[in-house]
């Protein structure tokens, strides 16, 4: 944009969608798989995938360049989004709130296991961080220059979940 070119920017939240379950927040979806008690007081927002490159092309369609936009459908407790996805994946939502002492032990015991296996570090000081804080963003922009409507966690939710089960059966996650 600084030398001419037209752009928009778009800042989404955590992208839900199907694929890449094993990197980025397609990790969400396969631990939530595997199943856990615990979730931690923190939050985000979220945004389905679809979303996202629906916004990015009626917005360059639009020509509203050199505007920056953030996608996200709502602000949601790390609880609710690891229950919706678990109800989603036919698993139990997790019950156990992951506080500041019980994280700290889990990052020392990744630290142990990290020195007995040769396996990286899971749980650094920047995941617990994040997993604490709230973060909380504003999509009054992109709904009202796009007059749209994003879709609800619950649907994005059981959308991506039923296409890892699919790819589980099918051998692909």
């Amino acid at each position: 944009m600084e030398e001419g070119l037209q752009a928009v920017i778009v800042n989404p939240g955590v992208v839900l969608g199907p694929g890449f379950w094993n990197q980025s927040s397609g990790k969400i979806i396969s631990t939530s798989y595997k199943g856990t008690p615990f979730y931690t007081n923190g939050g985000s927002a979220t945004v389905d995938a679809k979303d996202v490159a629906h916004c990015m092309i009626e917005l360059v369609n639009k020509k509203e360049f050199n505007k920056r936009f953030i996608l996200v459908e709502d602000n949601h407790s790390f609880k609710t989004v690891l229950s919706v996805i678990h109800k989603s994946l036919g698993k139990k939502v997790p019950a156990i709130e992951a506080g500041k002492g019980l994280l700290y032990l889990g990052k020392w015991l990744d630290a142990l296991w990290c020195v007995i296996s040769g396996k990286n570090k899971t749980i650094t000081q920047e995941t617990i961080d994040a997993a604490l804080s709230r973060n909380s963003f504003n999509n009054g922009r992109v709904k009202q220059t796009l007059h749209f409507e994003f879709t609800p966690l619950a649907v994005t939710a059981d959308f991506v979940g039923k296409a890892f089960l699919n790819d589980i059966k099918n051998n692909h996650a």
